[in-house]
């Protein structure tokens, strides 16, 4: 058997891999090292594996790939938690009912490369040939799943979502609360007659979701996204219309899905409403909700503006700096007050 013991420290595998910070070719990468560490399932992974941080990477990545559509690298997600043995988490579960949502709807999963309107613009005699060269990846990806999952064990679970450690989150809590006053600081020079505040905070929050059930906010934040990005798939909403699933866990699933895709396209007012709705819902606070702190956190200038726009001297001294910034900045104090469950 193949020993992988001196490459396994230098793999992505054993970094804290996250979508906020990847390109596709670097999850596809992630991918790989499960299937071919244990031979696509044949043997088990080396005892050095590290498992818990490779599930990580693998649950963000599967909450992130819900938004794109791209049923390759959906498949490839899955089969690596698979090959890992590994409980399914709601966000892989979610990426199975998508495919098979996909799947049966065209008859085929199509690959990223692959448009209708091109296809069906096709003369008859090119439309075969269009089509496997742009989902014979694709096919044969869900083709090992379907067999990898024939051959295992029934899942137990799912698992609902990961959830950071107590002290994690404290910590998590105390960076959140630094930017804001931090970005305070830069509105206005006297916090106390500043009206939005950290403790006022705990007000607007409660408002954020007018009382809707957590899937419902969360529901409704994805199509304001998806007015946002054109790019944005819509299968998901479909799918969990469909899916007979325990609304929180679903609900935290999007939500870190949402976070990942509004990060990678730099989005900041749209990630900074998604972590308000997280601190108001009181969602779990999950890796990608720390990562997705911590990447706005370190969009915050020395002089306390967040947002590289205001790199620029003549975009920071003005009023949309300051209303940009208490907006993002809101969203920080949010989760430094609001009690979330572990």
């Amino acid at each position: 058997m193949p020993q992988f013991d001196d490459l396994l420290p230098l793999s992505i595998a054993a970094r804290p891999a996250h979508p906020i910070h990847m390109m596709a070719a670097d999850i596809y990468a992630l991918t790989h090292v499960p299937m071919f560490m244990t031979d696509f399932g044949r043997n088990p992974a080396p005892a050095g594996f590290p498992h818990e941080r490779c599930r990580q990477s693998l649950d963000a990545t599967a909450s992130w790939v819900l938004y794109t559509d791209n049923f390759d690298l959906m498949g490839e997600i899955i089969l690596a938690r698979e090959l890992l043995h590994a409980p399914w988490t709601t966000a892989h579960l979610l990426a199975w009912k998508t495919l098979e949502f996909a799947w049966g709807s065209l008859g085929f999963l199509t690959s990223p490369s692959f448009t209708i309107k091109q296809f069906k613009e096709l003369p008859d005699e090119e439309k075969s040939q269009y089509a496997f060269r742009h989902i014979y990846h694709t096919a044969y990806v869900a083709g090992i799943l379907c067999a990898t999952l024939l051959g295992s064990p029934p899942a137990t679970g799912p698992e609902s979502y990961q959830i950071l450690p107590t002290s994690e989150i404290e910590a998590l809590r105390n960076e959140c609360r630094k930017a804001f006053k931090d970005a305070m600081t830069f509105c206005i020079d006297d916090l106390d007659e500043f009206h939005t505040g950290i403790d006022h905070l705990t007000q607007l929050t409660k408002r954020v979701h007018d009382n809707s059930s957590p899937l419902q906010a969360v529901r409704r934040l994805i199509s304001v996204w998806q007015s946002r990005d054109c790019k944005t798939a819509g299968t998901i909403l479909q799918v969990v219309e469909q899916a007979n699933l325990p609304e929180s866990p679903v609900a935290s699933a999007l939500a870190d899905g949402l976070l990942s895709s509004t990060a990678r396209a730099y989005d900041l007012p749209m990630m900074a409403q998604t972590l308000r709705l997280v601190a108001s819902l009181e969602l779990p606070v999950t890796p990608t909700v720390a990562a997705a702190a911590r990447f706005l956190i370190r969009q915050q200038l020395p002089n306390g503006a967040i947002g590289g726009w205001f790199l620029s001297p003549e975009n920071a001294d003005n009023r949309k700096a300051i209303e940009v910034t208490v907006g993002l900045a809101s969203a920080l104090g949010a989760l430094s007050i609001h009690p979330m469950p572990r």
